[in-house]
């Protein structure tokens, strides 16, 4: 576990989370993947899936933005023109404000990294938030890092864009190549929230198989 609390750095980092986010946002994929699958839009407390837009404690400036977004054609047109610069200022302003970010990190060659990541990360969410914690996972640099290693999904222009956002990224975190980033965490102090996401159950998201996971 790497904790960054200098504010400085917490500012530069949360600077390339939310240039990922609008890149990841105005990528057909990404859009889809968020906008359809990733947000319950409708509040409909009998969907499981997605979370409740209600949930995420966003301004109305930033729901609105997100409402916005949510079109197609104006995230296409954004996307031509290299528009979204208020988003950036408004998801950067909100990460920001972040009492600590915390990175997860295993070495590249970690067998079964992601899922020990997995486990790892479980139990620190749940410890921070028996302290009072408010953790909220900031998960489009890691993905979109992900992508871009694999070539998948992705045009010229948001290729160059994510490379430069990964060499600033690892600039800030003092990495090499060897390490592979597991999950990246904002960490603040905050009441409860008034609505929680509804989770999903056990038996949608762990399977057996002859008695192993």
């Amino acid at each position: 576990l790497h904790f960054f609390t200098d504010q400085e750095v917490i500012d530069r980092m949360a600077r390339v989370v939310a240039e990922c986010e609008l890149i990841s946002m105005l990528n057909e994929r990404g859009h889809s993947d968020y906008f359809e699958r990733d947000i319950n839009w409708t509040g409909d407390t009998h969907k499981n899936d997605g979370i409740n837009v209600g949930t995420l404690g966003l301004t109305p400036a930033q729901l609105t933005a997100l409402s916005m977004l949510k079109d197609e054609k104006i995230a296409r047109a954004l996307r031509l023109i290299g528009g979204g610069n208020l988003f950036v200022d408004a998801t950067h302003k909100t990460i920001s404000s972040a009492s600590c970010l915390v990175l997860m990190t295993l070495p590249k060659d970690t067998k079964h990294k992601f899922f020990l990541g997995g486990v790892a990360s479980q139990r620190f969410w749940l410890r921070a938030e028996q302290l009072g914690y408010s953790v909220q996972p900031l998960n489009a640099p890691l993905s979109m890092f992900a992508r871009l290693e694999a070539v998948e999904g992705l045009d010229y222009d948001e290729m160059e864009k994510l490379k430069h956002q990964r060499s600033i990224f690892r600039g800030i975190a003092n990495f090499d190549n060897s390490t592979e980033e597991i999950l990246l965490l904002k960490i603040t102090r905050a009441d409860a929230p008034a609505e929680r996401t509804k989770r999903l159950p056990l038996n949608k998201i762990l399977f057996m198989v002859n008695d192993k996971i």
